[in-house]
């Protein structure tokens, strides 16, 4: 019994987006059709409605009668441009390489989130820095995702001064829950947004239940009610303007609902043709974008004692064996940025080639006889 959503991806065109078994969206949200208009907005980057036939009367989203949502077709009638996900998004989200400018985006986090985990009392001895947006699609991703999306949440890429190890694109987690999002068996849900209200969404038991103004929500996907922290809420930390950007999070929830409940092959390529023209096109051609300096200031004020401490025995065990191995600290160090920026020559490399590939196949595909790309 599934809910199958078909959206609006044309000018008149409703393909088959998802197919979404109900039982798992009413462990995600209290009213399903809300979560569908979200995940719709999510998927396409575009406002609208849903209804249960194409262009017809909107749905009545504040129902949370099981009988009332049934297992059939319901459509999301988009407004304005549309900005689609990119599918591949939610993959490679894990890098196990270590770089200096990677340390400084975990010690910033962790300033950020008072050095614990933001859904678990665990020291951040026992953490890691997630990206939400995956480090290894590179610093020109983000500010084109950022230019594409920014205008729908208010937010422009000028904040991002460090690219996609920018603050805003970045949580502390415990090793556990870090594995759980890197495998994209979790995600985090921003509340309220375009469709959904804070107690849209369903509390945990050991938690008071009353609505806050603001929810960060961690929801599984994959064998949800097996999980203890499902639906469970990050605890507030840092000042606003250094919180995870809600562009970020719901661009990774779409692609990631979109990554397990997509309704077959064809709309995946369809949706791989969109970001390969769309994100990653704008990505190749951009500059390399001049980023504040990764390894200056950061680690002043607002290191505690212990840290720094652990800071400087790091440094000298790095030394110790720099010595073993019969080289210096500089020349090691020299080896960590330049492997650093062949990975991200190579992650450019790869958007380019996505991108000449589409164009090449655009050519191609316009020297035949012209055929519908997305069925009805």
């Amino acid at each position: 019994m599934s809910a199958h959503l078909h959206i609006e991806v044309q000018d008149n065109s409703w393909p088959l987006v998802l197919s979404v078994p109900l039982t798992d969206i009413w462990g995600l949200c209290h009213r399903p059709l809300k979560w569908l208009r979200f995940v719709s907005y999510a998927i396409c980057g575009a406002e609208g409605d849903i209804s249960m036939t194409r262009g017809g009367s909107t749905v009545d989203y504040e129902n949370t009668l099981a009988d009332a949502f049934q297992a059939g077709h319901y459509y999301y009638n988009t407004r304005g441009p549309r900005y689609f996900i990119d599918p591949e998004v939610a993959q490679d989200k894990h890098s196990s390489v270590y770089t200096p400018r990677r340390q400084n985006f975990r010690t910033r986090i962790a300033q950020r989130d008072g050095r614990q985990c933001l859904f678990s009392p665990v020291s951040w001895d026992y953490c890691e820095a997630a990206h939400i947006i995956p480090h290894s699609k590179g610093h020109n991703y983000i500010m084109a995702l950022a230019a594409g999306r920014g205008t729908l949440y208010g937010v422009n890429g000028d904040a991002l001064g460090h690219g996609i190890d920018s603050i805003q694109n970045g949580l502390l987690m415990n090793n556990i829950l870090h594995t759980a999002f890197g495998k994209n068996h979790c995600v985090i849900l921003k509340t309220p947004n375009f469709a959904l209200r804070t107690d849209d969404i369903p509390y945990l038991p050991d938690s008071d239940g009353v609505a806050s103004d603001a929810r960060c929500t961690l929801q599984f996907f994959h064998k949800a009610q097996s999980f203890p922290d499902h639906n469970r809420d990050a605890r507030p930390s840092g000042p606003e303007d250094h919180q995870p950007w809600s562009l970020f999070t719901d661009f990774t929830y779409g692609a990631t609902v979109f990554q397990k409940w997509a309704a077959g092959e064809d709309i995946q390529a369809w949706f791989r043709d969109r970001a390969a023209e769309g994100i990653l096109a704008t990505a190749a051609a951009m500059a390399p974008p001049l980023l504040d300096n990764e390894l200056g200031e950061e680690n002043g004020p607002g290191e505690d004692d212990a840290a720094t401490k652990l800071s400087q025995a790091m440094d000298t065990i790095f030394m110790i064996q720099c010595f073993m191995r019969g080289t210096t600290l500089e020349a090691e160090l020299k080896k960590v940025e330049d492997a650093e920026a062949r990975a991200e020559q190579r992650g450019e490399a790869e958007s380019r080639a996505k991108a000449e590939a589409w164009v090449n196949a655009q050519r191609v595909f316009a020297s035949t006889p012209s055929t519908s790309r997305c069925s009805t």
